[in-house]
């Protein structure tokens, strides 16, 4: 099967976006093995969406996964979806919108890299746990975008002294607000984060008109600043990894999703006895119901950005998944491991029942991914637990959570 790729930017005026645009789409169509990529722009300067849609029309293609190419979801994503999808009817492609790019691991090791990078080259030798970090991005008045930042934020606090956020522009804090309060942790080096994907008039300009008076005011002791998070090779890595996880349920057609016998008896029991629910990533958690797991008194655990783990994992030779599951054997007990985005981790989690370290009630099991995702589900299908999986390499976080949401309204309605 042929596949191409379209990305969807908002678009800009400057030369140095349609630049990188150019470079990312080349490094994704190398790495990910693409016969055809391109990228167009939602508003603001050609091509617009019609004309990537009419080139992507005349490609030898089977297959054009959409990708919206955003850092904050709302009404744009939705703009430049609806506008490309409607290229649909006119065409035997098939067409995949991938899912956003927010929320996502990768995105957090991307901002990872820029501090680091930033540290390095003002040589700068402060471990993480010392250094604080100050990210900015453009505001919005959308509430999901304030989601999506702190979701960076959040990630970044388990190893960084202090993490905050300021924007540029529409919402609070400000960025001499966000100066300001910074300052009052005393930091010893703080790293400002220019949280935007191209080099254009708000990073070569507007944020340096605040910024500076900003700092020139500050008796901050060392300041660093990152670049843009542009074309680093985790941006290609994060296109990859939201392809994969893109929503497509196919893999749920034909007979491929499999229910060991006693999967939804178990399940629903172990849910209703407030069991613990074990994720190998946080979309995994992000996609559960709140209300339900407040409901019966489900707690969630996901350990993948322990730091101390991720050290034990370099150590062992081992990936974060895999040493997240292993941490949690004594917590699954009796609970439901939930495995939607990692082979690594499923594949532990079976040694560890083989090993008769954990003995869950359920694993749903359906990560997705090219290596390893079908050995993996292969390997639970052997294994003496009730489980839920997929024949094949697709799935995802997303799809995992929906399966537990459905074990509760199946609950719950037996409760009527």
């Amino acid at each position: 099967m042929k596949r191409g790729l379209m990305l969807i930017d908002r678009g800009s005026r400057e030369r140095e976006a349609e630049e990188e645009l150019e470079i990312i789409c080349e490094k994704v169509k190398e790495k990910g093995n693409y016969d055809f990529t391109e990228f167009c722009f939602l508003e603001v300067v050609p091509p617009f969406i019609e004309d990537g849609m009419a080139k992507c029309l005349k490609s030898d293609v089977d297959e054009m996964t959409i990708v919206p190419y955003f850092l904050y979801p709302g009404k744009k994503v939705k703009m430049a979806v609806s506008d490309a999808m409607k290229y649909q009817k006119d065409t035997k492609i098939k067409f995949l919108v991938s899912k956003p790019m927010t929320m996502h691991r990768t995105l957090v090791d991307l901002v990872d890299n820029r501090i680091v990078s930033a540290l390095e080259e003002n040589e700068i030798l402060l471990s993480k746990d010392k250094v604080d970090v100050l990210i900015i991005g453009h505001g919005s008045m959308d509430p999901n975008a304030g989601i999506s930042i702190n979701y960076i934020v959040d990630e970044l606090r388990n190893t960084y002294k202090n993490v905050d956020r300021c924007y540029l522009e529409i919402e609070k804090p400000n960025i001499e607000q966000g100066i300001q309060s910074c300052q009052k942790n005393n930091p010893d080096v703080l790293v400002i984060v220019f949280y935007f994907l191209h080099e254009g008039a708000h990073v070569k300009t507007d944020i340096n008109n605040d910024l500076k008076p900003a700092l020139e005011k500050s008796n901050l002791k060392k300041v660093c600043v990152t670049k843009h998070l542009g074309t680093d090779e985790k941006m290609i890595d994060l296109i990859i990894g939201v392809i994969h996880a893109t929503a497509d349920f196919d893999f749920a057609r034909e007979n491929k999703l499999i229910f060991h016998k006693n999967a939804i008896s178990s399940g629903i029991s172990a849910l209703k006895n407030g069991c613990n629910i074990i994720a190998d990533v946080n979309g995994v958690m992000g996609g559960l119901n709140k209300q339900n797991l407040k409901d019966f008194g489900n707690k969630v655990i996901c350990n993948i950005s322990d730091s101390a783990l991720a050290e034990q994992a370099r150590i062992e030779n081992k990936t974060r998944a895999q040493m997240s599951m292993r941490s949690a054997s004594s917590e699954m007990n009796g609970g439901i491991g939930v495995i939607g985005n990692a082979p690594t981790a499923l594949l532990e989690v079976i040694q560890m029942i083989s090993e008769r370290t954990t003995k869950p009630a359920l694993i749903i099991g359906i990560p997705v991914g090219f290596v390893a995702a079908v050995e993996s589900k292969e390997g639970l299908l052997m294994s003496n637990v009730p489980f839920i999986t997929n024949i094949g390499r697709k799935g995802g976080s997303s799809c995992a959570a929906s399966i537990v949401n459905a074990l509760y309204k199946i609950l719950k309605e037996s409760k009527r």
